[in-house]
C-alpha cells in the first residue's frame, strides 16, 4: 500500500488536507503565503514528526523567543515567551520597554524600543519594506510569521551589534575607573545569559579576586578565557592557551583577567586574520592560530612572552610605532614589510602588511592589536614577473647567437633577489643534439664561459671552459632533473663550491 502525504499545520498539530505538506515562510509581495512540497518516501516517519507541536520547539530552543498575534493585539504583547526568556525578567521588560525592577539601575533605551516594536509589527510586502531581521539591546533579531497572524521572534544572543559592542567596551573601561565598594552583587540574566554585577573598586586599589563565572565578557559559553566552562569549539591553540602557565607571566593566573583583557582576547581568537595582541606596559604577546603560519617554528615559545623578548631583532622597527601611539593614540600602517622568518627550518624572505591599533587597557597602559596580512606570494610573483618581462624585451633585441648571451645577461642583472649571480655557459657545437622536451643531454665537446652576473668581473674561480665529463657529472644530471620536476633543483656541488667562493652577495649577503 502507497503511503501518501499529510498535511502538518504550522500550530503543530495534524490538518485534515491529504495531500501536501504546506508551510509558510517569508514571501515576496504577491506569493500565496504558502509552499507545497510532495513527500513520495519516509511519509511515515513524517507523520510521526508532525504530531510535535510548535510548542514543543519553542521551549526546547535555547535562544529567547516571543510570539505575536497579529490578528488580535497591536500593542505588540507577546503572548507567549519560550522558557528561555521566563527565566531572564531583564531581557522581557526590555522587549515590552518596561523598566527592570529587578534592577532599578538599568534603564531602558526608549529611542530605540519605539523603532523595536514598529518592526515586530510589520507586515510582509508593506510599501515601505519589510526586514525579517533588526538590531535590539545588542540582539539579533529575527521574525518569521505564520498564517499571516503569528509573529514568531527569535533572538540570537551570541552575536553583538558593533555599537553595543563599543559600548560594553568604554562601560568596562568606565567601571574600572570608578569608585565603587568592594562587594559582589547578585548574579542577574540580561540578554538572555546570566552575569554576574562586578562592584567595582577605588581607583589605587587592587580588584577583588573573582572566579571565570562572575568576571564575563558578556560571550556566554564561547568565552574561551573562561576556565570554569567546557570549550564550545575546542582546537589545540585554544587548548594551548587555556592550558598555558600563565602565573608565569606578567598577566598572571587567567583567573584574574581583568574583562577588558578576556573580551579583547576573545576577540583576537575569533579573528579570521593572523593577529597578535601586545598587552599592558610590557606588551606581552597573545595570538590566534592563524598567526602560527607567520611566525613558524617559534611557536608555541611565543605565547606569554613580551615583545623585546621575542622580536629583539625589531625593536628598531616597532619602537617609534608604540611612542607614536603612547603620544598621540594614532594607529600604524605599513604594506608589504620585509622580514627574515625561521619558520620550516630556514630563514626565508618573507613580506607581511600589518597595522598596529592602540586600544586601552587597565592601569592606564596602552594595548596594542597587530592584525597582519603576508603578502610574500604576491610580492615575490610580482617581482618574478616584472623580471620575466624586462627578460623578454633584452633577449628580443638579439639579432644573432652571439648578441644574445650579453642580452641575456642584461635581462638578469637588475632582479637582485631572484638572480644573486648567474654564471652562463654555452654550448654552441651541440646546440642540435639538445632536446628540451625529451631532456636529452650530449656529453661530448667543451662548455665555454659568455660572462656572470653578481660575480668580479675576472674571478678567478671562473674557468673560461668546462670539460664536458666534469659539466656532464656536476651540471647536466641537475639539468635534466629540473626538467622531469618541472620545480627549481638545488645544486650543491664542488664545481659550484668553487665558483662562489669568496663571492659577496649582492642580494640579501646570505651566499
Amino acid at each position: 500500500m502507497e503511503d501518501r502525504p499529510i498535511n502538518i499545520g504550522t500550530n503543530g498539530f495534524r490538518k485534515s488536507a491529504p495531500n501536501s505538506v504546506k508551510s509558510q515562510s517569508h514571501a515576496p509581495k504577491g506569493f500565496n503565503g504558502s509552499c507545497t512540497v510532495d513527500i513520495v518516501e519516509n511519509s511515515s516517519s513524517l507523520r510521526s514528526f508532525g504530531t510535535i507541536g510548535v510548542l514543543e520547539l519553542l521551549e526546547r530552543d535555547e535562544r529567547p523567543v516571543f510570539v505575536l498575534d497579529l490578528s488580535a493585539d497591536l500593542t505588540a504583547s507577546p503572548v507567549y515567551y519560550n522558557r528561555t526568556l521566563r527565566n531572564c525578567d531583564s531581557l522581557r521588560n526590555k522587549i515590552s520597554g518596561q523598566r527592570d525592577a529587578s534592577s532599578p539601575s538599568r534603564t531602558i533605551d526608549r529611542s530605540a524600543h519605539p523603532h523595536f516594536k514598529q518592526w515586530m509589527l510589520k507586515r510582509e510586502g508593506e510599501a515601505d519594506g519589510y526586514l525579517n531581521s533588526t538590531w535590539y539591546n545588542g540582539i539579533e533579531w529575527v521574525a518569521t510569521t505564520l498564517q499571516d497572524s503569528w509573529r514568531v521572534i527569535s533572538g540570537n544572543h551570541y552575536t553583538q551589534d558593533p555599537t553595543v559592542v563599543r559600548r560594553e567596551i568604554e562601560n568596562t573601561v568606565n567601571n574600572y575607573a570608578g569608585s565603587r565598594e568592594d562587594t559582589q552583587s547578585p548574579t542577574t540574566c540580561e540578554n538572555g545569559i546570566r552575569r554576574s554585577s562586578r562592584a567595582s573598586q577605588k581607583p589605587d586599589s587592587k580588584p577583588a579576586e573573582e572566579s571565570p563565572s562572575t568576571r564575563t565578557t558578556g560571550l556566554g559559553l564561547f568565552d574561551c578565557t573562561n576556565l570554569s566552562l567546557p570549550l564550545q569549539v575546542s582546537s589545540p591553540h585554544l587548548d594551548l592557551l587555556r592550558n598555558l602557565d600563565w602565573t608565569a607571566t606578567k598577566l598572571g593566573p587567567m583567573e584574574t583577567w581583568s574583562a577588558e583583557l578576556r573580551w579583547m582576547c576573545n576577540v583576537l581568537m575569533t579573528d579570521p586574520r593572523p593577529a597578535a595582541m601586545y598587552w599592558g606596559q610590557d606588551k606581552t604577546i597573545l595570538y590566534n592560530e592563524r598567526y602560527v603560519e607567520v611566525i613558524g617554528k617559534m611557536h608555541p615559545w611565543t605565547m606569554g612572552k613580551t615583545f623585546k623578548t621575542v622580536w629583539v631583532d625589531l625593536l628598531s622597527t616597532f619602537e617609534p610605532v608604540f611612542t607614536k601611539a603612547e603620544e598621540t593614540g594614532q594607529s600604524s600602517t605599513t604594506n608589504d614589510a620585509m622580514f627574515f622568518i625561521d619558520r620550516n627550518g630556514y630563514i626565508e624572505e618573507t613580506y607581511i602588511s600589518w597595522s598596529m591599533i592602540p586600544i586601552g587597557s587597565e592601569n592606564g597602559y596602552i594595548a596594542y592589536y597587530n592584525p597582519v596580512i603576508e603578502t610574500t606570494r604576491t610580492v615575490i610573483a610580482d617581482r618574478r614577473l616584472s623580471s620575466l618581462l624586462e627578460l623578454g624585451q633584452f633577449v628580443a633585441m638579439a639579432e644573432e647567437p652571439k648578441s644574445f648571451w650579453p642580452q641575456l645577461l642584461k635581462g638578469l642583472e637588475s632582479n637582485i633577489h631572484d638572480f644573486p649571480f648567474a654564471i652562463l655557459y654555452s654550448y654552441m657545437e651541440e646546440a642540435d643534439d639538445i632536446s628540451m622536451s625529451s631532456g636529452e643531454y650530449t656529453d661530448s665537446g667543451n662548455w665555454t664561459f659568455e660572462g656572470a652576473v653578481g660575480l668580479p668581473e675576472n674571478h678567478a674561480n671562473t674557468p673560461v671552459h668546462l670539460d664536458s665529463n666534469q659539466a656532464a657529472e656536476e651540471i647536466t644530471s641537475s639539468f635534466r632533473e629540473a626538467i622531469r620536476a618541472d620545480t627549481p633543483t638545488l645544486l650543491d656541488t664542488p664545481l659550484l663550491g668553487r665558483l662562489l667562493k669568496d663571492v659577496p652577495s649582492r642580494s640579501f649577503g646570505d651566499l
